[in-house]
Order: structure tokens, then sequence, then C-alpha cells
């Protein structure tokens, strides 16, 4: 009878951590966060190390260039979010969450492009094109 339980209990857990990792999060959830998180560092590495072809960070040219990889940026996470709408191996609960995370990052972007990283902007700042 105790085998039995045991036999019982080894495939409820097995049934229960099927397509999640340690952390109870399906495969769906950790590859997107995972390429959201990967996308994320190296859009911060490239808008940090961005300079113009004279090596100036601070010029018209890496102005406008950080305004071309935030919109590539945006547009890499827009689709993110359309793929993410089509993926069925994420829960609802899961789905939530990095709609919500992703929601929030495309807002913070665009504020970026309409604050800072506009053609205007850096010209203003950096001397008319």
């Amino acid at each position: 009878m105790k085998i039995g339980k045991l036999i019982l209990l080894g495939i409820l857990i097995i049934s229960v951590s099927c397509g999640k990792d340690g952390t109870g999060r399906s495969d769906c959830a950790v590859d997107f966060g995972n390429n959201f998180d990967a996308r994320e560092s190296r859009y911060a590495s490239d808008m940090h190390n961005t300079a113009n072809s004279d090596g100036d960070y601070k010029s018209l040219e890496a102005c406008l260039q950080r305004l071309d990889l935030t919109v590539n940026y945006l547009i890499y996470i827009d689709g993110l979010h359309t793929a993410l709408n089509g993926d069925d191996g994420c829960s609802n609960e899961e789905r939530s969450i990095l709609e919500s995370r992703i929601t929030r990052r495309i807002q913070d972007l665009e504020e970026d492009i309409e604050n800072l990283w506009n053609q205007s902007n850096c010209e203003d700042v950096y001397g008319g094109g």
C-alpha cells in the first residue's frame, strides 16, 4: 500500500513539474523572460557605447543613432508582445505578468523617443543637422 502511495505521489510530482523550470514558471514564460532580459541588456549596452565616427558619445550623430536604436528596440518589443499573444504555452497569469512588463517598457521607450531621442531634441542639444 505504501509503495502505491509513493508511486502515485511520484506521478503527481512529475505531472505538476512537467513544462516548468525550478520556479514553477512554464517554458514559455522562461523563454520570453530570458529573451526580453537578453535584448534589454544588449539595448542598454548599445545605448551606452554609441558614439559618432570620431568616437564622440555626445554628438548629434550619436544622439540620432540612439534614436534609431530606441525605435528598433521598440519594434522588437512590440513584436515580442505580438508573439506572446499567439503563444499558448504560457498560463493566463504568466501572460498577464509578461504583458504588463512589456507594456511598461513600451511606454518608457515611447517617452524616451518623445523627450530624449528625437531629431529636434538632438539638434537642439548638439547643433542642427
